[in-house]
This record gives C-alpha cells, sequence and structure tokens, in this order.
C-alpha cells in the first residue's frame, strides 16, 4: 500500500510538473510573440501601434506575477522585467536599433526560462 502511495505521488508531481513547463512556454511565447510584433511595428515606423503592443507584452508578463514568483527564481524574474523595461524604454524613445537589441534580450530572458524549467530525468532520479 505505501508503494502505491508513493508512485502515486511521484506521478502526481510529475504532472504537476510537465503542467507547469507547459504553462511557463505559453506564457513565454505570448510575451514574446508580442514583442516580436511590437519590434516588426516599430521597424515599420508605427511607433504608437509598436508601443501599444509592447505594453501588451508587458502587462502579460506582470499579470501572471504571482505565479511566476512561486514558481522561478526572483532573479530570474528580475531580469525578464528588467529586459522587458529595456525593451518598453527603446519603443518609447523611437530607437530603431535599440529596439532590435532590447527584442534580444528578451527573447534570450524568455528562452532562458523555458529551458531552465524543462523537466529533466536527471532531475527526477
Amino acid at each position: 500500500m505505501k508503494e502505491i502511495s508513493v508512485i502515486a505521488l511521484l506521478v502526481l508531481m510529475l504532472a504537476a510538473a510537465f503542467v507547469n513547463v507547459r504553462y511557463l512556454n505559453k506564457l513565454t511565447d505570448d510575451v514574446t510573440a508580442a514583442a516580436e510584433r511590437a519590434a516588426a511595428l516599430a521597424e515599420a515606423g508605427k511607433w504608437d501601434e509598436a508601443a501599444s503592443e509592447a505594453e501588451s507584452a508587458s502587462k502579460k508578463w506582470e499579470s501572471k506575477e504571482n505565479y511566476t514568483h512561486m514558481v522561478l527564481r526572483h532573479s530570474e524574474i528580475e531580469e525578464c522585467t528588467a529586459a522587458l523595461n529595456g525593451f518598453l524604454k527603446e519603443i518609447y524613445m523611437k530607437e530603431e536599433g535599440g529596439v532590435k537589441g532590447a527584442l534580444a534580450a528578451v527573447k534570450s530572458q524568455m528562452t532562458s526560462i523555458a529551458s531552465i524549467e524543462r523537466v529533466k530525468l536527471g532531475s527526477i532520479f
């Protein structure tokens, strides 16, 4: 009976880990996609629309703050928030070259979260 309970608990924990990874991947993909749309709008000279889309990316990230604070390290959250704020700053300043660099920082941070949170066999056994 104890073995079945332990196995059931392990399966439940693995399922929760996979759900968490999927959720974080969706969040980082959505934020990255919004930032990419903002960068494309900025490149086209549509700065007001770019600002709106960049703000959307930032708000999406901030809206999940309660969740991210439970499952991510504080330093990762701060780095992502800083990258998004830097991206917004470049959009507001209408600096096309700066937007490209800031977008690269956002993408790097979001990709980092997705790769760090991936479930690996080595972390299970």
